[in-house]
This record gives structure tokens, sequence and C-alpha cells, in this order.
């Protein structure tokens, strides 16, 4: 409904209205443009405002193809493994200040980047431990 590029702040107030109610939603994090992997404020936003929990999500496969784009978007062929794995729960209080926005924006890019490459080992057979 919109990004960081193009009708941002209106899709960020509806995202919100519909949070609040009941709905949930998935954002892509990194924005329309990347970098790849870097998060963007607007999920952040999203959790101040509504007191909804971050759940970090993503998802590997073993056979794939990969789009010549900024992200290098993959998409799985027929009978690929595909694993997902998720992070836990984050919250953020709505009277945060700057600095703990920008902590929490931090600490849902860590666990992107390590899920995501426990989700990449799993899907080519490596065997990742549950508990990590």
């Amino acid at each position: 409904r919109g990004s960081s590029t193009r009708g941002g702040t209106g899709a960020i107030l509806g995202l919100v209205e519909k949070v609040r109610a009941g709905f949930d939603a998935g954002l892509t994090v990194d924005g329309p443009r990347g970098p790849r992997g870097v998060v963007k404020a607007g999920v952040v936003e999203v959790a101040r405002q509504t007191g909804a929990a971050i759940v970090p999500i993503t998802s590997a496969s073993n056979r794939h193809r990969v789009f010549a784009s900024w992200d290098a978007f993959e998409l799985p062929l027929p009978f690929a493994r595909v694993v997902i794995r998720y992070g836990e729960p984050m919250l953020l209080d709505a009277d945060a200040d700057r600095a703990t926005i920008e902590a929490r924006r931090l600490d849902i890019e860590r666990t992107l980047t390590q899920i995501t490459a426990e989700a990449d080992q799993s899907a080519r057979g490596g065997r990742v431990d549950a508990a990590s």
C-alpha cells in the first residue's frame, strides 16, 4: 500500500488503523530499494503506535530462482525444500525514545540476519540447533 518512497506515511497510518482493528500485518522491512537486509523504521513505528508484537520471519529454499533485483529476490522452484524460521516476538512501548526505537530496529535486523542464515543452512540440508 505504500513504501518509504511512495505514500509511506499514509500507508503507516492505514496499517496502524488495521492493526488496532485486530488485523495481523506483514511487512517487507528492508524497503523498496534497500539496502538489502537493512530494516527501515516503519515496522518499529507501527509496533510503537499499536502495541503489537514484531515477529521476525524469514524463509529459504534449497532450489530457487534468484531475480536480478536489488534484493536478490528468491522464488522457490516446484518441489523445493522450503524452511521457515521466526524469532522471538519483540515489543516496544508507546513512549519509547529515539534511542530505544533505534535499538529495537537493530535488534530486528540482527535477528533477521541470524535466522536467515539458519534457514539457508537448514534448506541446504545442514542441521541447525532448534534452540538457537
